[in-house]
């Protein structure tokens, strides 16, 4: 038996704000995800460089054309931290950690094993956009 738990560190505000677009700062801010010790969190110089990339993307347009820009946009890492279980209940989780075991009926101690598999670290995260062609009715 198999589970999947696919995580997105995916960014939403954090203590300090950008001056400029509020949609680059929503865009762009840092989410620290909800597992204490355990899962990336994005560095506030990848923050910087998304927010500076948003606004220069969009800068001079009219705002259906920069809605259409930022459209599908993702500033994050994706962590997929599968946990492979056996019939007696024993689960497996794997990441940049290491492994640990786990019983699948104990949440507790299936927390302790994926900040043992995904320890918290601080990383450089890429932002995303859509190919600009497919503005090229708004942005006319």
């Amino acid at each position: 038996m198999r589970f999947w738990l696919v995580f997105l560190v995916a960014c939403t505000p954090d203590e300090r704000p950008f001056d400029g677009d509020p949609r680059c700062a929503s865009l762009c801010s840092i989410d620290v995800p909800p597992l204490a010790g355990a899962f990336d969190v994005c560095s506030e110089e990848s923050s910087r460089t998304c927010f500076d990339q948003c606004e220069a993307r969009i800068a001079g347009t009219v705002t259906g054309c920069s809605e259409c820009l930022l459209d599908g946009a993702q500033f994050g890492s994706p962590v997929d931290a599968s946990a492979d279980c056996d019939t007696a209940g024993n689960c497996t989780i794997v990441g940049h950690g290491g492994s640990c075991t786990y019983r699948a009926d104990d949440d507790a101690d299936r927390d302790r094993c994926t900040r043992i598999a995904f320890p918290r670290r601080v990383v450089s995260c890429p932002v995303l956009f859509d190919e600009t062609r497919n503005c090229n009715g708004s942005c006319s």
